[in-house]
């Protein structure tokens, strides 16, 4: 876990720096770019609007005309430039095609001039700045592509001094969860025993039977939070079992489902016979009962809740739904002590969809919260 958790960091911080590079370099690259053809177009524009006032050499162009109301066109003028009359009409149509007045054609710039005699098109041969654009352009992008890939370089062996300090913060929060869960239940256990000694001297008493259920609240909280970083320690690996998933959702169901009957839930299944899974059969056995937990709590009464068990390529999914209306993002629901709005007056910490969570990654896979349009709550655990 320690090493998975250090990869991801790792690559999530390379990803992100080359990301903001990247971004950078685009939008240096795209000015650069911008800003080369909009000189050229600038200049080449003040070029055809000297030669449409008064012809020089030196330049090379040609011209065509299109007289008021026909669509002949009459080659004007040749300067410095081999082109046959067939193709400066070609030109001059795709030009007129285009309904722009100015615009790069086949290494020209041209410009469209009208008056009540008709129509001018002058052609300015900009093959070599259209070539020194493409260039710049290539040299560019080609310069970021390199930079990219040598910070990329350098990025790896520094994003593991980056986050260094992250993960062993990390680690160290696991230990002390485990450690101090471990440690506090020794003296709950005190608690609650001398609890019972003195209720058995002076008979019932409301503040040593608040001290009972307090003391059982703390201790159910512990053990959920040591079980969620044992199911995160990276010192705790995975050790996978061949085991009938079947039997085991159908024996850890059949709890839930006494206790939905008494609420008039109804408890749909859908669990192909003998279906077989390689993994830790106490965590899985664990997810089911949270997620039959959260369904039972939460679903109302009258509802029906779906649970179903399906082969994948890689591993099998569990699916158990109910109905449920949820004001935040379901999503929100796997961190850690986050209850939703509706579990106002039920018990818990908000720490069970966490676990859950935990257990679905530990088996290379996940836990999604979702909601669809008809109003059903969607737990989705999928485990590879």
């Amino acid at each position: 876990m320690k090493d998975t958790l250090k990869r991801k960091l790792r690559l999530r911080f390379v990803l992100l720096s080359l990301l903001s590079l990247a971004l950078i370099q685009g939008l240096i690259v795209g000015v650069s770019l911008y800003r080369n053809v909009r000189d050229l177009e600038e200049k080449s524009d003040m070029l055809i609007a000297k030669l449409h006032r008064s012809p020089a050499g030196g330049n090379r162009y040609f011209s065509v005309k299109i007289p008021a109301g026909k669509d002949t066109v009459y080659p004007d003028a040749v300067q410095n430039v081999s082109i046959s009359s067939d193709q400066a009409a070609s030109l001059a149509r795709r030009a007129l095609e285009k309904k722009e007045e100015r615009g790069f054609l086949e290494g020209y710039r041209y410009r469209i001039y009208q008056n009540e005699n008709g129509r001018k098109i002058y052609f300015l041969l900009r093959e070599s700045g259209i070539e020194m654009c493409v260039m710049a352009a290539k040299n560019l992008v080609g310069v970021s592509l390199v930079s990219l890939v040598a910070v990329g370089l350098i990025l790896i062996p520094v994003s593991a001094w980056a986050v260094k300090p992250i993960v062993e913060n990390h680690q160290k929060q696991k230990e002390f969860i485990t450690a101090a869960g471990h440690q506090l239940k020794t003296p709950l256990t005190v608690i609650s025993t001398h609890a019972q000694m003195l209720e058995s001297e002076i008979g019932e008493n409301p503040w040593l039977d608040q001290i009972r259920k307090q003391t059982a609240s703390l201790a159910k909280m512990t053990g959920d939070l040591v079980t969620l970083s044992k199911a995160e320690e990276y010192r705790n690996p995975l050790v996978r079992e061949d085991f009938d998933l079947s039997r085991l959702f159908l024996d850890t169901l059949a709890p839930f489902e006494a206790v939905a009957a008494q609420r008039g839930v109804a408890v749909e299944t859908n669990i192909p016979s003998a279906l077989s899974y390689a993994g830790a059969k106490e965590e899985v056995c664990q997810l089911i009962r949270v997620l039959m937990d959260n369904a039972v709590k939460y679903c109302p009464e009258d509802g029906v809740i779906s649970a179903s068990v399906t082969r994948t390529p890689r591993g099998v999914k569990i699916v158990i739904s109910n109905p449920a209306s949820l004001q935040e993002d379901p999503r929100s629901l796997l961190r850690r002590f986050q209850r939703g709005q509706s579990a106002a007056g039920q018990s818990g910490f908000g720490l069970g969809l966490a676990i859950g969570d935990a257990i679905a990654r530990r088996h290379g896979g996940q836990l999604k919260l979702k909601t669809d349009r008809e109003g059903l709550f969607l737990a989705e655990a999928v485990l590879n």
